[in-house]
C-alpha cells in the first residue's frame, strides 16, 4: 500500500505543481523541510482508492508471495544503538591499517593423523533479520500498470455532475481547493466516491 500511495501522491504532487501552488505548504501535515504537506493533506483523500486496488490486485491473484523480496539486514534501532560516540573510532585502528601492528598469525598446525578426522559442525549463525518486504521487478510491473488503468477509470464527479476519469478527478480537487484558499468558494468539500 505504501508503494500505491508514493505513486499516487506523484500524480497529486504534479497537478498541485501545475496548478501553482507550493506542495510544501499544508494544513493538516505540519510544513517541514523536504515534506510535501499539502500533497499529503490531499492524498488523504485518495487512500481508499489505492486500498481498494490493492485488495483487488490480491482477490484476482495478480499479486502474490513471488512478487514480493524480504530484505535482510541490520534494523535501524540497532544500527542507531551501535553508534560509537563522537571522537571514538567505529574500528580499531588495526583494522584500518594495511599491516597489523599486533602478532603475527601462525599458519594452522599440521592434523594430528592419530586423531580422527572429523569435520567441525559449521557454527550456527543467526539468522539475519527482515527489515523490509518489496515488490520485486515483476510485482511492479503488475501494481503500476493496475495502476495507471485505474487513473483511467471513470467515477462520478458530483460537483461538476459528470463522469470523469480518476487522474480528472484529482486535478479538479486540486483547483477545489485553490479556489477556495483565494476565496472564490466557500469551503473545501473533499471528494467521496459514489
Amino acid at each position: 500500500m505504501s508503494f500505491g500511495y508514493a505513486v499516487l501522491g506523484a500524480v497529486v504532487e504534479t497537478e498541485i505543481l501545475r496548478c501553482g501552488m507550493d506542495p510544501q505548504l499544508g494544513f493538516f501535515h505540519q510544513p517541514e523541510h523536504g515534506r510535501p504537506s499539502l500533497m499529503l493533506d490531499l492524498l488523504e483523500e485518495f487512500r481508499p482508492l489505492i486500498d481498494q486496488l490493492v485488495l483487488r490486485l490480491f482477490n484476482r491473484r495478480q499479486l502474490g508471495r513471488a512478487d514480493f523480496d524480504h530484505r535482510t539486514g541490520q534494523p535501524l534501532a540497532d544500527i542507531l544503538a551501535d553508534e560509537p560516540p563522537l571522537g571514538e573510532p567505529s574500528e580499531p585502528i588495526d583494522a584500518l591499517l594495511d599491516e597489523p601492528s599486533g602478532p603475527q598469525r601462525s599458519t594452522p598446525a599440521e592434523p594430528n593423523p592419530d586423531q580422527s578426522f572429523r569435520t567441525p559442525e559449521p557454527a550456527l549463525q543467526p539468522a539475519a533479520p527482515v527489515v523490509g518486504v518489496y515488490l520485486n521487478e515483476t510485482g511492479r510491473k503488475v501494481f503500476l500498470t493496475e495502476f495507471f488503468r485505474r487513473l483511467r477509470e471513470r467515477m462520478h464527479y458530483i460537483p461538476r455532475n459528470a463522469s470523469l476519469e480518476f487522474r480528472d478527478i484529482v486535478r479538479e480537487q486540486v483547483y477545489h481547493l485553490a479556489r477556495v484558499i483565494e476565496g472564490k468558494q466557500p469551503h473545501y468539500v473533499p471528494f467521496v466516491p459514489g
